[in-house]
């Protein structure tokens, strides 16, 4: 035999009641808090490390958390990127190489590559 629901009057209300507590504010760090520095992988470290522990002591909405985590995965990459770039940089310097001697290499390597020039 099916079970039937029962129906109240208060369905409308008791949603609505429902939603306040699923839509309150997000737990965000006051105005005043100072910013952290994240000029490399261990600052960044740092943030994500703080951020658990906000998160865990209920100081820092998970929402806002998630946030800072998905932009800290961006920042390390971007890191990243700059510390390959400066690498290459130094080694076109000792081979006496430049930015246009790196690009006639790339195309000379791939032959399919297109000449901007």
């Amino acid at each position: 035999m099916p079970r039937r629901l029962a129906w109240t009057a208060d369905g409308p209300r008791a949603r609505r009641a429902g939603g306040i507590t699923r839509n309150r504010a997000a737990k965000v760090l006051p105005p005043e808090t100072p910013d952290s520095p994240l000029r490399n992988t261990t600052d960044v470290s740092t943030l994500l490390g703080e951020s658990i522990n906000q998160v865990r002591r209920g100081q820092l909405d998970p929402r806002v958390a998630n946030a800072v985590g998905y932009l800290a995965s961006i920042l390390l990459n971007a890191l990243d990127q700059g510390l390959v770039e400066e690498r290459l940089s130094r080694v076109d310097a000792t081979l006496g190489l430049g930015a246009n001697t790196r690009k006639e290499l790339a195309t000379h390597a791939d032959p399919n590559a297109t000449s901007s020039n």
